[in-house]
């Protein structure tokens, strides 16, 4: 970021003495470029092109073959800064972005055009220099798109106060005979599905994430989402006390959606809800079969997400799934990360007392990422404290790390909370955890995922982690 403060900087002291840009055509490098624009093609306020103008420019460098790329922006919560500071001061904020997309585009060299295509939108079309070709060119947009949002993200003096707005991004690549709409379409959607005004998000990548998210959606309603269970191990004995029910994904060719990509996908798209109950499903599904084959059972966890959670009927939803399986509440554990218990405190103090009413267990995930404060922690009826893994990795090397997971094995005791360590991947991590008197481990030393009729094998003798304990006695 550091080789672009220079022109960054350059650039926004441009715009504090530059006017609108009515149009930045392509100029003398284009010969026989497009007419000038009338007035009924102008936006009275920026003097930008309108929605009209901006796609006579697209068609015009269409027919001329450039290799341009299409830049949709929008003012992310424009009309709260109206409501908050006045329609005199959003108009300000509309010149101002006009100004810095017209001074970025010019400083930028190539060619480019800028457009006012709705309320709060804008549009660039940009064209490499003559000279850019291939992975040239492309680096050349990188760059531009790089300087984009740290001028967009600069902040705006605009009646009398300085203001941080957000501005989303996408962009899509202009072709030969493609539609100047539906490819002003297809940035505005790149720029909607990533939401993140700190991304460029391209178009090219999201119709094929608008693909696997339809494919996802899919995948939960056909009942194709599968879990993982991973073994939870006393420290003290190496027993098995429970499981952990991971979400799968595999795609009808075989091919394994990783867990971080789809479960991310699934919290973008509001599907992370549904995912979440196929997880309940399929764990209190395992349990139900365990238990009418006369298997000894040990309790399934399954991550809360914060939709389920702030859901006000998840606690009949719980109640109900344990009904329709026939499973105990007891063998059910719930765990929620610190974050998705703030908010609305009493809210989310009321659900879990309502959840604990069932006779589910309760735990905090990711312990020590968050920010709960001590007295919120007394307050709230868990039963378990997991240490997150970016503690744990770190405790046979680093002594701060070693201190803090000390630190919170005794907070959790004097909590009189079981403490469960995650992400346990050496012996050296081993004997440490079971030396400071954690109560319970999961990690790859101990188990990997493993499906449920795999799994079944741990419910009896079979414990292949034994010997870690016995060498660590």
């Amino acid at each position: 970021m550091n080789v672009h403060d220079n022109t960054t900087d350059k650039i926004l002291r441009a715009v504090g003495t530059a006017r609108p840009v009515a149009v930045a055509l392509p100029g003398a490098a284009l010969a026989d470029g497009p007419p000038a624009l009338t007035v009924a093609r102008l936006d009275p306020l920026t003097g930008l092109p309108d929605r009209g103008g901006f796609m006579a420019e697209i068609r015009a460098l269409q027919m001329r073959g450039s290799a341009a790329t299409l830049v949709s922006l929008d003012i992310d919560d424009f009309t709260q800064i109206n409501e908050a500071f006045g329609l005199d001061a959003g108009d300000e904020l509309l010149r101002a972005v006009a100004e810095r997309c017209g001074q970025l585009g010019r400083s930028a060299g190539g060619h480019h055009v800028v457009g006012r295509v709705g309320a709060d939108e804008f549009a660039l079309a940009l064209v490499p220099p003559a000279s850019q070709v291939g992975a040239a060119a492309a680096a050349w947009l990188e760059d531009v798109m790089l300087h984009l949002q740290e001028v967009l993200a600069a902040p705006y003096d605009i009646a009398g106060h300085s203001l941080d707005v957000r501005v989303r991004i996408g962009r899509a690549g202009l072709v030969r005979g493609s539609d100047a709409a539906e490819l002003l379409h297809q940035a505005g959607f790149a720029r909607r599905l990533g939401g993140d005004g700190h991304i460029v998000h391209s178009y090219e990548d999201k119709h094929g994430e608008r693909r696997l998210v339809q494919a996802l959606h899919e995948a939960i309603a056909g009942c194709r989402i599968e879990i993982a269970l991973q073994p939870k191990v006393a420290l003290a004995s190496g027993a098995l006390v429970g499981l952990e029910a991971l979400a799968r994904w595999r795609l009808p060719d075989g091919e394994q959606i990783p867990p971080n990509i789809f479960i991310a996908l699934a919290e973008r798209h509001n599907l992370i809800g549904k995912l979440g109950e196929r997880v309940l499903d399929q764990a209190l599904e395992t349990l139900a079969t365990w238990g009418k084959r006369d298997l000894p059972r040990v309790p399934i966890a399954v991550n809360f997400s914060a939709m389920q959670f702030h859901d006000g009927r998840i606690v009949d939803h719980v109640a109900q799934a344990l009904e329709r399986h026939g499973v105990p509440p007891t063998l059910l554990e719930l765990e929620l990360t610190e974050s998705k218990l703030l908010g609305n405190a009493e809210t989310a103090m009321h659900t879990l007392h309502g959840l604990r009413s069932l006779g589910v267990c309760l735990s905090i995930d990711d312990f020590g990422t968050g920010y709960s404060s001590l007295n919120y922690l007394r307050r709230v009826p868990v039963h378990r404290l997991k240490i997150d893994r970016c503690f744990v990795s770190g405790i046979a090397e680093e002594s701060s790390a070693r201190e803090i997971v000390h630190l919170l094995i005794q907070l959790a005791h004097k909590l009189q909370l079981k403490c469960v360590a995650e992400g346990v991947e050496t012996r050296e991590q081993l004997a440490i955890l079971r030396e400071m008197g954690c109560d319970e481990g999961q990690g790859f030393l101990l188990a990997t995922p493993m499906s449920p009729w795999a799994a079944r094998r741990h419910l009896g003798s079979h414990r292949p982690w034994m010997p870690l304990f016995e060498r660590t006695s």
